[in-house]
């Protein structure tokens, strides 16, 4: 009982201690880098799994890119058609 509540305040700690790294971690963004997440596209796809007619699961994808989402959406149906998933 002692090791589990040692190891749990243990991970707790790391998991705060990580999370401080993380805020403290400012990034700068430059000009450029800014412009173009500004005319970037922001591409979304939600997938919701069926089986026998039952949903028995769902999916949400989301990226930003300076293209078209078309590839994007592609390689979505793609990774379902290939695990034997019907995309319509």
């Amino acid at each position: 009982m002692m090791k589990k509540l040692l190891f749990a305040l243990i991970a707790t700690f790391g998991l705060y201690a990580s999370s401080m790294a993380t805020e403290m971690n400012t990034k700068h963004v430059s000009k450029e880098t800014a412009v173009k997440n500004e005319k970037a596209w922001r591409c979304t796809m939600s997938v919701t799994i069926y089986v026998n007619g039952d949903a028995v699961g769902y999916d949400h994808y989301i990226t930003t890119t300076n293209g078209s989402c078309h590839t994007f959406f592609k390689a979505i149906k793609k990774m379902y058609t290939d695990q034997g998933f019907s995309m319509n």
